[in-house]
């Protein structure tokens, strides 16, 4: 039966009831997106570790995992962490619903350790891959950190040039041209003026923008690009740095999962359903041969389709490793001692190569500075001789 509004035309109808609530939940949806994505920045690995530690120590102790997150909860009251507190709530909450650990986490962390915790509760022993999870990470972390520190100082002596040159052109050159113009500079001293005005006006803007653009194009293909010409560049930093970290995370995660008695195609199988492009193309391939019949070094080693060459992945040096010690019945427990080899080479590696590019960097920046100095001095000769 219709209502008076109805018969005269001015109910509102569910098209326009519907319209009417979409409105505001579009803007709630952004709103909803910015604050996700400020909780994931509080979620950081700091807070992650903590409760990584927490949950290995308590679930090792036959404590269930939604009581040990909720004892966690309370310490992260007590130090007042709002963010991360509603997160492991969230996680809590999605358990009880029945989700696994790995399912209630996988939108807050990222997916390579998605991908160690699903594996650790689908071979029993959470508690184990959790403690393995800190551990590569921390092994990780200490590469990362070196890699860092070696481009601090040339950066710092970049960006103290740029100023320099700034400034020279901005404050000093201006009255500077009164007593030399630059049309009558000669040598190092046309040089200084000119690269003083080039560090006024919009050329300057050119190296710092080319050079982020590489940065970000490069920070997106790593995770990303597959294929034949990756594997090429993976010969050349950074893409053979970012194998080489992948591919340890993976194989401590990898190890340990056979260790706990795990088929190595169902460990593959897990694995790359949480990976990036690049991982999953890397695993997917390995489970497909492995899969088929073939050995982990005959799939590690096997070329792709097409004439695709082999990954050499995690490590060409590694899968050599692999290879000798396939069979064995103890070779997770030997494969995981090279794995932590590696690891301990690789920060060494890294170490090396880091002090070796501050070495080029700081003797480049150093002739940079050298060059001004005498640009300087050749442009107060310059401005003698002129007044004279």
């Amino acid at each position: 039966m219709y209502s008076i509004k109805s018969a005269l035309g001015l109910a509102k109808g569910k098209k326009y009831r519907a319209a009417k609530r979409a409105r505001p939940q579009k803007r709630r949806g952004v709103w909803t997106r910015i604050t996700h994505f400020a909780d994931k920045l509080a979620f950081s690995w700091p807070v992650r570790q903590g409760l990584y530690r927490h949950l290995a120590a308590q679930v090792g102790n036959t404590i269930p995992v939604e009581t040990a997150l909720d004892n966690y909860r309370l310490r992260l009251q007590r130090r007042n962490r709002v963010s991360s507190d509603k997160i492991v709530a969230d996680i809590s909450r999605r358990m009880r619903d029945g989700s696994s650990l790995a399912a209630a986490m996988s939108k807050w962390i990222p997916a390579d350790e998605v991908s160690m915790i699903n594996s650790g509760e689908l071979s029993g022993n959470l508690s184990n891959a959790l403690d393995l999870l800190v551990e590569s990470k921390r092994s990780v972390a200490n590469v990362m950190k070196t890699a860092k520190s070696a481009l601090t100082r040339p950066l710092i002596y970049t960006i103290a040039i740029y100023a320099f040159i700034w400034a020279l052109g901005t404050f000093i050159i201006p009255d500077l041209e009164y007593v030399l113009p630059a049309d009558r500079a000669r040598g190092l001293a046309r040089g200084m003026f000119q690269a003083a005005h080039l560090a006024n006006s919009w050329v300057a803007f050119i190296p710092p923008v080319i050079g982020n653009i590489i940065y970000r194009l490069v920070a997106y293909s790593l995770p990303r690009w597959k294929g034949r010409y990756r594997v090429a560049a993976e010969r050349y930093l950074p893409y053979s740095f970012y194998r080489d970290i992948e591919g340890y995370r993976w194989l401590m995660g990898f190890t340990a999962l056979l260790g706990a008695g795990m088929p190595d195609v169902e460990i593959l199988k897990n694995q790359y359903k949480y990976a990036t492009p690049w991982l999953h193309e890397r695993l997917y391939a390995l489970w497909w041969r492995m899969d088929n019949g073939a050995t982990l070094p005959e799939a590690l080693l096997a070329k792709g389709k097409g004439g695709m060459p082999p990954f050499g992945f995690p490590n060409p040096d590694i899968v050599d490793d692999i290879a000798s010690l396939a069979g064995f019945s103890d070779f997770p427990v030997r494969i995981k001692k090279v794995a932590s080899t590696w690891a301990a080479d690789l920060e060494e590696d890294m170490k090396e190569k880091a002090n070796r590019f501050g070495f080029y960097a700081e003797a480049v920046m150093y002739g940079v500075i050298t060059l001004l100095i005498v640009a300087v001095n050749a442009m107060s000769n310059q401005m003698g001789s002129f007044s004279g």
